[in-house]
Formats: C-alpha cells, structure tokens, sequence
C-alpha cells in the first residue's frame, strides 16, 4: 500500500460536473492498493501518515503533524501508483490489487482514519474522477509506504573474471568501495563498463 501526500490549503474533487468532496487545511491523499495488502498496511500507513510531521510550527520548522492541527484529508483511490514503467513504454498496473481487494481496504483506510477524530472527504471508487483542485500549502508531497518497496542489489568487487555489473534483488543498493571492500552506495540502475563485479551474494 502506498499514499502519495500533497499539503494543501483546500482540496476538492469533481465526478461528473458535481464536487463529491472537499476539505480545508490538510492532506490530499491519493491512495494506491497493491495485490497482497491486508488490513495490516492499513494501520501501517494510517498511523503513519496521521503522526507524520509535515506542518510548520510557529517557527515555520516541519515540527507538526495532521493530528497536531485538526487537518483534513480528501482521500482519493490512486490504483496508478502502482504503475510499473521499467519496460516497454506502456506502463502495467499488474501490481494494483482488484477491485475487489482495493474499495474495502480503501474504506477501512477510510475508517481507521475517522477514528482519529479527523474529516475525511472521499471521492468515488471507480468513478471518472475529472479530476482534483488543490491548493497547495508550500511545496510538499512526500510519497509513503506501508512497507519498503523492492530495489536492487548491485554489488561490486574485484573479481578478475567479471567486468559487468550483476544485478540482484534485494532491499539494498551497494557499491565497490575501493579493493575488496563493499558499503552503501547511490547506484539506480546497472553500471556497464570496467567495473569488476561480485557473483557471490550472501
């Protein structure tokens, strides 16, 4: 399950000409459901995102939270977060759960929400949303997750057979950090080229 949050001032959305729902100061939620969330993820992100501390205090420092200032949220089912576009150039949403999964995880994340005291304003499952107006409040629309989403493992060593990277899959990325030694790194995408690489993982 994954929100992408936008800070906003006021919000609404509109479904065939007639607006379903808008909110003051707080969040537009676009919520995205993936194929094995449970309510699990729902308590996961709520909790997240209801404590996250996105709002200025009064010394404009991001020190509060949703709760902290009785925000609202206008939350909309965003079944394209899950989009995946590493091939091709038409992305596939295979990842998104069905209908049938997604609009009652979506109320019950509706529903852990209410009992936070918080308004909540929804749009329409499934409807042709023409779309959302929101005013932001500031620059600042953090994507969350109810758990780590998938990256890759590149590894790199001095392996003297090897001269192409290898790629893994893992929840970490690493880099070659001088002979036989491995740490942290900021590779996104495989590196081709003289670089000796590792074929031992773990």
């Amino acid at each position: 399950m994954r929100a992408l949050l936008q800070r906003v001032s006021h919000a609404s959305v509109t479904v065939d000409e007639q607006i379903v729902g808008q909110i003051g100061q707080g969040l537009l939620v676009l919520l995205g459901v993936g194929q094995d969330d449970s309510e699990v993820q729902v308590k996961t992100l709520v909790d997240k995102i209801v404590h996250l501390r996105i709002f200025g205090d009064d010394e404009g420092k991001m020190n509060r939270s949703l709760l902290d200032i009785g925000g609202e949220v206008l939350l909309i089912s965003q079944f394209t977060l899950y989009a995946d576009t590493r091939r091709g150039r038409r992305p596939s949403f295979v990842g998104a759960a069905p209908p049938t999964l997604a609009e009652p995880l979506v109320e019950r994340f509706r529903d852990a929400m209410v009992a936070y005291g918080l308004k909540i304003e929804t749009g329409v499952f499934g409807a042709h949303m023409i779309g959302w107006i929101a005013r932001n409040s500031g620059i600042l629309t953090p994507l969350v997750f109810s758990r780590l989403p998938p990256l890759h493992i590149f590894w790199f060593s001095d392996c003297p057979n090897h001269h192409a990277a290898h790629q893994f899959s893992g929840q970490l990325i690493f880099r070659s950090d001088g002979p036989g030694g491995v740490r942290p790194g900021t590779f996104s995408r495989p590196v081709l080229g003289p670089v000796p690489c590792a074929h031992h993982i773990r």
